[in-house]
Formats: structure tokens, sequence, C-alpha cells
């Protein structure tokens, strides 16, 4: 005779169904996953990245490591938990659907932009070289592959400018960036959503973008457009969430939003300093039109049972921003493998300057004041509370 007690960890995979009062279950040992059980008297607890019943039965073990009889075969239910969309309280978005309801088209769309990688594009009228970004620093050696066509007595930017019906027009400015994101959701929910399952978290923001010029005089008007792209990672809460209304305790379910963020606009860069004279400080303005689509997941899936609102859609709404760039064409006095690879590029017509920049824009992402999320992002940099996006990138003016 002898009497004793253990608790035990285990790690196990597979599958298996069964129907027990209408309800799939699955094996404990076929459980994915981590799991560990804790007995004390009648009451076991048990913690599984599963959110179907669990069949089981209890195996005493002695400290000398006897197994005793399984005991009778009982029925774990899995503790519901609790999505963003199930604890958000605001007003549902009318611009918003689910995996069944949307149409082919738009759903398709949406989807597959917010899972796609991003890019983001820009145009000014100059370009230097900024050496350590890889796709710019191949451009320039390739520009320094041929230094006596520097010195040729047309320039092909010559002759593709004389073509131009004026000033500049149809030349491309490209970019890449990077920003930090807080979307402002919470200030149309009462429950904390995104500071409570999300940790408030600021997001990086990776885009590209592009701008096509329109005229270029004194200054620099161009068309501008890009894309940016991220997601938010977080743990959902328990259903004592939803009475507390509180933050708990997260549980081990993994949560997602992923975020797909659009611009169109106008943008002036005011450049003479930099035609005429070479100073190389270019500040620009924009104002234009923003669209962010999201799309809410649980464990990487669409799910959207027992949510109060619809996992997929999109917010608008405008934005207005300022910045500065900085002109590179220096680097090429002090760069010891490729010197003179602007000029060259220049002269051989593939780019005029590489820019490094940063800029704030305020946006405003309501729907122009309709109900639903609050998508405009909150200024985590200068903690001034505004809607302002910080961003910063480098920029190759084509030719």
């Amino acid at each position: 005779e002898g009497e004793g007690e253990g608790e035990g960890e285990g790690e196990g995979e597979g599958e298996g169904e069964g129907n027990v009062d209408g309800s799939d279950v699955v094996s404990l040992c076929g459980a994915t996953g981590d799991f560990t059980a804790t007995i004390g008297g009648e009451s076991i607890t048990l913690t599984v990245p599963n959110d179907k019943p669990l069949e089981l039965r209890v195996v005493a073990i002695d400290d000398f490591g006897n197994e005793g009889p399984p005991g009778e075969l009982r029925i774990a239910e899995a503790k519901p938990d609790l999505s963003p969309l199930a604890l958000y309280d605001g007003e549902e978005n009318s611009t918003s659907c689910d995996a069944s309801s949307c149409d082919d088209s738009s759903g398709a769309m949406l989807i597959g932009g917010l899972l796609l990688v991003r890019r983001r594009r820009r145009s000014p009228q100059m370009s230097s070289r900024s050496r350590g970004l890889g796709a710019f620093a191949f451009v320039l050696v390739l520009c320094g592959a041929n230094p006596a066509s520097a010195f040729a007595p047309e320039s092909p930017a010559a002759a593709a400018e004389a073509k131009r019906p004026w000033s500049g027009f149809g030349r491309n400015t490209m970019s890449l960036t990077i920003g930090g994101y807080h979307p402002n959701i919470d200030a149309s929910s009462t429950f904390p959503v995104y500071d409570c399952m999300f940790e408030g978290s600021t997001l990086p923001l990776i885009g590209g973008g592009a701008d096509w010029h329109l005229w270029d005089g004194f200054g620099s008007l161009q068309l501008s457009g890009g894309m940016d792209l991220t997601q938010a990672n977080g743990f959902a809460q328990p259903v004592e969430a939803a009475n507390s209304g509180r933050c708990e305790t997260p549980t081990i379910t993994k949560v997602q939003i992923s975020f797909l963020m659009l611009r169109a606009g106008l943008t002036y860069r005011f450049d003479p300093l930099l035609d005429w004279w070479g100073v190389p400080l270019v500040p620009y303005g924009r104002v234009g039109l923003v669209g962010v689509g999201y799309l809410f997941s649980k464990s990487g899936e669409l799910v959207s049972q027992g949510d109060k609102h619809n996992p997929i859609g999109a917010r608008f709404g405008y934005e207005g921003a300022v910045g500065l760039m900085l002109a590179l064409d220096f680097l090429d006095f002090i760069d010891p493998f490729a010197p003179y690879g602007t000029r060259r590029a220049r002269a051989n017509g593939l780019f005029d300057h590489t820019f490094f920049f940063a800029e704030g824009a305020a946006q405003n992402v309501t729907n122009f004041g309709a109900p639903g999320f609050d998508l405009s992002s909150k200024d985590d940099l200068l903690k001034t509370g505004l809607p302002i996006l910080f961003r910063a990138g480098v920029a190759v003016e084509l030719l």
C-alpha cells in the first residue's frame, strides 16, 4: 500500500473526433501543443490551444512512478475566450463585411491586399546617392561603371527632357518608407480593445510610394500615391472581461489585426535652392485622401462567430503632411568606392538625386465622421495626443 501525488507535463500530436451530446471532442492524448493537468480534489484544470471539448481519464501516479487504474471517462468543455470584435462596443462600420457576405471581387481585393507585400513610391526632381541601401547602392555602382559616359557630348537626360511637353512632366520619384502606426480604435469604444489585447503598441508601418511629376519649375508639383502594410499581434481575453468591463489576464489564444493603408494626393516640393545653388534641404507638403483596410483574425483564421462586428472592412479619410528632404549628392565627394556616382547617373539619364526624408502626416480616418472604427494614428513620438503619423525613408528621383 502507498500513497502518492504528482504533476506532469507532456506534448502530443494527433487528431480524434467523437460525438458527445452532439459536440465534437478531441482525445486528450491527441491534443495539439503543450498541456498540463493539476489535480486537487475532484477539480482538474487543463490548458490547451484548442477550442474543442476534451475527452480524458485521470490516472494517479505515486512517487515511485507506479500508475493506478484510469478513472472514468470525463468530458472537459473548452473554456471560451473573446476576440477584439467580441469586446468592441462601438458602433458598427457600414463599410465592412464577413467572409460570407463580402462580394467576390471587393472581398478578394481587400483580403488579397491585406496579405500582400507592401511597397510605396514617390517623386521629386533630383538625386544624390545614398549608399548602404541595397537597391540604391546597386544603381550607383552601375553608374560608376562607365565613367566615360559622363563626358558624352549629348546626355540622354538632356535628350529625354527635350521631348517633354513642359519642364519635368512625366518624371517619377520612387521611395521606400518606415513609420509608426498606432490605430486609435479605442477612441470609439468603451472597452479598451487595442490597449488591452495589443498592449497599445505602435506598429512598424512598412511601405513605398511613387510621385508622378506634373510640372517642374519654381519647385515641383507631383501626383502622389503610396501603400503601407502592418499587423498587430496580441492575445484574446477570457469571458470574464465582458462582464467586468476591464482588461483581465489574457488567454493563450492569439489574435491579429492586419492593416493596409492606401494614399493618393498632390505634393509640392520647394527645390529651387537645390537646383540652382546646391543647397541640399528640400521642404515639401502634401494633401490627399487615405483609405485603411483592416482584417481581424483569431489564431490566424478569419472567424466572426459570436463577434459583434464584421472582421473585414475599410475606413476612409484625408491627410495633410509636411516634411523635409535631405539631398545626398554630397556623398559623391566622400565615397571612396564610386566617386561622382550621381553625376554619372545624371549624365546617363538614370536618376537625378537621391534623398533621405522625414515627415509628419495629420490624418483623419473616420469615414468622414461616420460611425465605426477610428483608424487615425495616435502620436506616440511627441506624445501630443493628436492624430499624426510620422514616417522616414529614402527616395530616388528618376530621369
